[in-house]
């Protein structure tokens, strides 16, 4: 998204680069996005719930962002290929996320139910293909 002037209102007009289509962003979509901006601040920083600057309640804070725990992120796919592949699966409550990482970093991941030979065949010869 590009900035683009400003509509009649006086709101923010933007341009999206991919499509070249115009629109201004409602409030919710402000809004989405400053409390998104504030729990990623807070899920990566050092902070507790109880220390953050917001002036709300505890339970506030967790009824504001609890949408925020539904985005799953996906890993962008950079093409590099890559020596060494370590795999790992790890449950995080029902389901597994399974992990593909070089010695030095994280470079895919994805979710599934449960952890077995099929899902490891299936999601990663999508995501890396033999090169060899």
């Amino acid at each position: 998204m590009q900035k683009r002037g400003k509509n009649a209102q006086g709101k923010q007009r933007w341009l999206c680069t991919n499509c070249k289509q115009s629109r201004s962003l409602g409030h919710e979509t402000q809004a989405h996005s400053r409390v998104l901006d504030r729990f990623v601040t807070w899920l990566l920083g050092k902070q507790s719930q109880a220390e953050l600057p917001t002036g709300f309640t505890d339970r506030t804070w967790r009824n504001q962002t609890t949408w925020c725990w539904d985005i799953v992120p996906k890993p962008a796919m950079s093409g590099e290929v890559y020596p060494i592949l370590l795999l790992d699966g790890i449950r995080v409550g029902s389901q597994v996320c399974l992990i593909a990482r070089t010695p030095d970093y994280v470079v895919g991941w994805c979710w599934v139910p449960y952890e077995s030979g099929g899902y490891w065949d299936t999601s990663y010869s999508v995501r890396f293909p033999d090169r060899s």
